[in-house]
């Protein structure tokens, strides 16, 4: 289906091409945007415990991610990475008050490592290609803690917010005209992510459903 909308939106004249990419822009900011309620007030309330690790390993990553995007001028894709941005540091400053407390992990500390060597390399590295490379590497790295937590304890984590984010993910990979490995590398390494955190979520609450029918 996402294959089948953009060759149409190549099939179209130039003009109607860029209003179909400021289209799928604009649902995708708006769908990742939204995507951040349910874990800001899930979170308020109790129902949802955020990593701490991971959204401060995003947090930070998100806003390299957001840098390198521009250096490497991968266009419409930039929308995700600046918006998680801002939504990702609402949640860090959330889960200080209301998340989980747990002693840090050994897989956590391994999580923020490789983060933290991401986060140089992207420093270091003069290439925009090898810096995008590297921090969505470690973002994807960071989530590891939540990608299991998601399989371990499904019933912290808020269905609806993570799936706008692959929804929010899928717009804004529509919005991409020519695909090469600079702009499809980070909707595709982070959509794979999210459906990691996504699956458990939904068997876990088809398993419910289940039970109480």
């Amino acid at each position: 289906m996402c294959l089948c909308a953009i060759t149409t939106a190549r099939s179209l004249p130039l003009e109607e091409v860029k209003t179909v990419e400021r289209l799928f822009v604009v649902l995708s900011a708006l769908t990742i945007s939204i995507a951040y309620i349910p874990f800001i007030v899930g979170t308020v309330k109790g129902t949802v415990i955020p990593n701490r690790m991971s959204w401060i390993i995003w947090f930070i990553q998100d806003g390299l991610m957001f840098t390198s995007a521009l250096c490497g001028g991968i266009g419409p894709a930039t929308v995700m990475p600046s918006v998680w941005t801002l939504g990702t540091g609402i949640v860090v400053v959330l889960s200080f008050k209301k998340g989980n407390y747990a002693p840090i992990t050994g897989l956590e500390k391994i999580c923020l490592v490789l983060s933290g060597l991401g986060i140089l390399l992207w420093a270091t590295t003069g290439s925009p290609r090898l810096g995008l490379i590297a921090s969505v590497s470690a973002s994807c790295v960071g989530g590891i803690p939540t990608t299991l937590k998601a399989w371990k304890e499904p019933w912290t984590e808020t269905i609806s917010g993570w799936l706008l984010m692959v929804m929010g993910t899928i717009f804004s990979s529509l919005a991409i005209q020519q695909w090469t490995f600079d702009s499809s590398f980070l909707p595709i390494a982070i959509g794979l992510f999210q459906i990691s955190v996504v699956l458990p979520l939904i068997s876990y609450k088809i398993k419910k459903s289940i039970t109480h029918s």
